[in-house]
């Protein structure tokens, strides 16, 4: 975020979580802690809140159907499906599990299906929270933070085969 001079507005956001923060067995055991040096580099942030500080960065855009994205050493050309085109000095592609932008980079990986599908949530007052990171255990895992103001986010992924194979487009 520093590189785009946005560093300190999401550092405002709050600060490191003062627990304890790694991966841990169901049982609590610790298997990696996250080092006592993490420093203010790591902040828990509400997505919506990232979202706002990252609008209200960008110069204001039409909205269009991006059909790639074409990049170079110092900036990136969104191309449209009516071919008109704009330069930016950035581009976050956030545009789904069926990503234009992802596939127009050079080196997109694709997508593949992990085997398990991940909500993610935020407690609606304070919870407190012990410890932060994930637990894993057989067929599973359960991630949680808490955030500055006291409030929790938790990702409960499910274990499951979908229908059809792997999903392709839809929302993310």
């Amino acid at each position: 975020m520093d590189q785009v001079g946005l560093g300190d507005a999401v550092r405002a956001l709050g600060t490191p979580p003062a627990v304890p923060s790694g991966l841990r067995t169901p049982d609590g055991r610790w298997l990696l802690g996250a080092a006592d040096d993490t420093g203010p580099e790591f902040v828990v942030v509400h997505r919506a809140e990232l979202h706002r500080i990252l609008t209200t960065a960008a110069p204001p855009v039409r909205p269009a159907t991006v059909t790639r994205v074409d990049t170079s050493a110092h900036s990136a050309t969104v191309v449209s499906d009516t071919g008109e085109t704009t330069e930016f000095d950035l581009v976050i592609g956030a545009d789904g599990v069926g990503s234009a932008i992802r596939r127009s980079w050079p080196a997109d990986p694709g997508i593949r299906y992990a085997g398990y599908t991940a909500w993610r949530g935020v407690t609606d007052g304070p919870f407190e929270t012990p410890a932060a990171g994930e637990t894993l255990g057989r067929g599973g895992r359960f991630g949680i933070a808490p955030m500055p103001d006291g409030r929790s986010t938790g990702t409960p992924p499910r274990r499951h085969r979908p229908t059809g194979g792997c999903p392709t487009s839809g929302p993310s």
